[in-house]
């Protein structure tokens, strides 16, 4: 068997494009993953479920003041969702930020919330957030 050599050109314009592809999709930013939110009016309450197109990490949410649900998802490469997909009478204003290593969804509410609870199995693409509301619970303050 005779081996020959081959022109460091023809190497070059096999390999570089090559390279080129596996660079690109080893260190390209993976912000593909999508999510959709609805909220749903139940008899004790709200229900907010938000689905992922992949699983995702760890959910906490907190009241702040003004009336203010954070919800917070631990994982930096989901789209956030287009601010009109909510149409629910318990959200009055959305806002939605995308941090390095979290996404954070605000919810300015229209009544005041006694109890939240998550519902999320990690890794998971559901997340089930109980937002339970007295029934004379009156509109909340600003």
């Amino acid at each position: 068997m005779v081996l020959r050599r081959l022109p460091i050109g023809f190497l070059l314009w096999i390999c570089l494009p090559l390279l080129f592809v596996v660079s690109c999709s080893l260190f390209a930013p993976t912000r593909s993953a999508t999510m959709t939110m609805n909220i749903e009016e139940l008899s004790n309450g709200y229900l907010v479920h938000i689905v992922t197109s992949r699983p995702v990490g760890e959910v906490s949410t907190v009241i702040s003041s003004g009336n203010w649900l954070l919800i917070t998802i631990a994982d930096s490469t989901i789209a956030p969702p287009p601010l009109e997909s909510v149409d629910s009478p318990l959200v009055d204003s959305l806002e939605v930020t995308s941090f390095e290593s979290a996404l954070q969804i605000s919810m300015h509410l229209t009544k005041t919330v006694d109890t939240i609870d998550v519902i999320h199995r990690i890794p998971s693409t559901d997340i089930m957030i109980s937002l339970f509301v007295r029934k004379d619970s009156p509109p909340s303050p600003g």
